[in-house]
């Protein structure tokens, strides 16, 4: 097949092919850069917590009436309704804390190593009873959990247990049993006595996301009206738990309300706004390529129903069907290939602008080119079905329309 011709009835139709083109060159900017932020965002989302989400329950207990001028009768009715829950058939363990796992709100503080001038690090935490590491089902993979005496110490020296990342972050090991951490003005010095594997910040959206440590505390936020419990269960149990734990907790108290919701519904609320995002992406993403398949297979048709008479004169002069199907899935092709070539230099265009703006990670070339492939193949289906009615036409007809 000769290009000369193609090109120069692309050429006779060239304000035409400059709008496919370009059309073909800004859906694949942002259907690749849309897919990019989707897998991003699915990427954070499927983040591992290192905890069991759907047997953990959180809870969000809100007095109607509350007295904040004795804390110890504050706290005496908190750690009441976690005896309370672990009388609850199913529950096997529960806590009073100060925050909530995967929950996007919670409680950080400076950490460095003692004796280091430099900074302190971010250090998500969360305040739990002796058994907190029951409660987040955490095994411990060096030292020792808490015992009693640790929370009789003061504040300031009490001993925490951390995670594999948080170590490997501050110390650049996980050898870190017996190490001392301060804050910025080295008054509070917090030996590490035992280290866990994996375990959820409350920010699962934050760099610090996989960063934790756990501090032991019966005095928490004694001043605050609402408190939040922790309580694990019996995997088995996990649909009558929604039921039991708030019908436990009101059977000893009423003025109150009780919210119930386990990890996995957290988690799920959390990256609520996400899954909208992936989902309105997904949506732009699909538009775009049906309507840019629309145009291609417009145009194809328009050619078609235009050219009736010169493809009449080529079925007249020996050509087959097949040459005319060619015919035009060759100029489909030319177009489709210039609108993904200047694409590719929108597509990385827009990938910087967006990276400025909203810290969307870079595109990798992959994506680019898997991008790139599977809308030059879209558009080539799309000109097919428009090229085969073209090829379908009868010569004489074809030559009478003339």
């Amino acid at each position: 097949m000769h290009l000369g011709p193609i090109l120069r009835a692309l050429m006779r139709h060239r304000t035409r092919m400059v709008l496919i083109a370009l059309e073909v060159a800004l859906t694949l900017a942002i259907v690749v850069n849309c897919v990019n932020m989707i897998l991003e965002e699915r990427r954070v989302m499927q983040r591992p917590s290192g905890l069991p989400e759907e047997s953990i329950f959180a809870i969000l207990v809100s007095p109607f009436d509350f007295d904040p001028s004795d804390p110890e009768a504050v706290m005496a009715d908190r750690w009441a309704d976690v005896r309370v829950l672990e009388e609850v058939p199913g529950v096997i363990a529960a806590t009073v804390t100060n925050a909530v796992p995967l929950s996007g709100g919670g409680s950080a503080t400076g950490r460095k190593p003692e004796d280091f001038e430099g900074d302190s690090m971010t250090t998500p935490y969360f305040l739990v009873g002796e058994s907190g590491l029951e409660v987040l089902d955490l095994e411990l993979v060096a030292g020792r959990s808490f015992v009693p005496a640790d929370f009789e110490l003061p504040d300031d020296r009490r001993p925490l247990i951390v995670n594999r990342a948080w170590a490997e972050t501050l110390f650049g090991t996980d050898d870190v049993i017996g190490k001392v951490v301060t804050e910025g003005s080295g008054e509070n010095r917090n030996e590490i006595i035992g280290l866990v594997d994996q375990m959820a910040s409350a920010w699962p959206q934050s760099s610090v996301w996989n960063q934790a440590v756990l501090w032991p505390d019966h005095v928490i936020s004694p001043q605050s009206p609402y408190y939040y419990i922790l309580a694990r269960v019996d995997p088995d149990q996990v649909d009558l738990m929604a039921e039991r734990i708030p019908e436990a907790l009101m059977a000893h108290r009423e003025d109150r309300e009780i919210l119930v919701g386990t990890l996995a519904e957290t988690r799920s609320d959390t990256f609520s706004s996400s899954s909208r995002l992936v989902q309105s992406l997904s949506a732009v993403a699909i538009l775009l390529v049906f309507v840019t398949c629309l145009g291609i297979a417009g145009l194809t048709s328009f050619s078609v129903t235009e050219r009736v008479g010169q493809i009449g004169t080529r079925r007249a002069l020996g050509a087959t069907r097949g040459q005319i199907v060619a015919q035009f899935l060759v100029e489909n092709w030319i177009v489709t290939t210039i609108g993904l070539a200047f694409g590719i230099v929108f597509a990385y265009a827009l990938a910087w602008g967006l990276g400025e703006a909203a810290d969307v990670p870079h595109l990798q070339f992959w994506q680019v080119a898997l991008g790139a492939v599977a809308l030059w193949i879209v558009g080539q289906l799309s000109s097919l079905a428009p090229a085969l009615r073209g090829a379908r036409v009868p010569p004489v007809v074809a030559t009478r329309a003339a």
